[in-house]
């Protein structure tokens, strides 16, 4: 797994004390972001910083541009997992790397194809939370777009941890 994200151009290994860097492009190709992480700090602690000039509005994301679905994960290396343990090598992939939705909004501007969210976020308090509250405001920023259009296509919203799947709720998205 690990050869994919390198050969993708997607994570690299830092030069002076080897942590693993995390990148995030923009639709054209152009890294916006990049988080490190690594086994411990001096202090013995888990390493995790993000690099300088950093732009928080992105994330790290795995892009298919021919495909309407977008798997939205805390954090990068819960995207890596979800990648190995399910061998889903179609849908759009975005870690936030933080429970707010400056990247969400960034990817869904930047590809407007999507139209299927499924929530991965962690099953503690805070990831619940903002689970529930993103697709409340996900659902009503959609709801309000879309009255105004004639066709219909399903979009539905989903929170989905890796051992188990729940469906919360279905929106429907309309095209001119």
């Amino acid at each position: 797994m690990i050869e994919l994200f390198l050969k993708e151009n997607l994570i690299y290994e830092s030069r002076h004390y080897h942590n693993i860097v995390f990148k995030g492009n923009d639709k054209n190709g152009v890294t916006r972001f990049a988080s490190m992480r690594g086994v411990f700090d001096k202090q013995g602690k888990p390493f995790k910083c993000d690099v300088e000039g950093n732009d928080k509005n992105y994330g790290f994301n795995v892009v298919n541009v021919n495909s309407t679905e977008l798997v939205v994960f805390e954090a990068a290396i819960d995207l890596m997992s979800y990648v190995d343990i399910f061998a889903d090598h179609e849908s759009n992939k975005l870690a936030l790397g933080m429970l707010a939705d400056a990247p969400l909004a960034t990817f869904l501007r930047e590809h407007p194809q999507i139209s299927f969210i499924r929530f991965c976020l962690d099953g503690d308090s805070p990831g619940r939370k903002a689970a529930a509250e993103l697709m409340g405001k996900y659902f009503m920023d959609w709801a309000m777009r879309l009255r105004t259009v004639r066709h219909q296509q399903a979009i539905r919203i989903t929170m989905n941890g890796l051992l188990q799947q729940n469906l919360i709720l279905q929106i429907r998205k309309r095209s001119r």
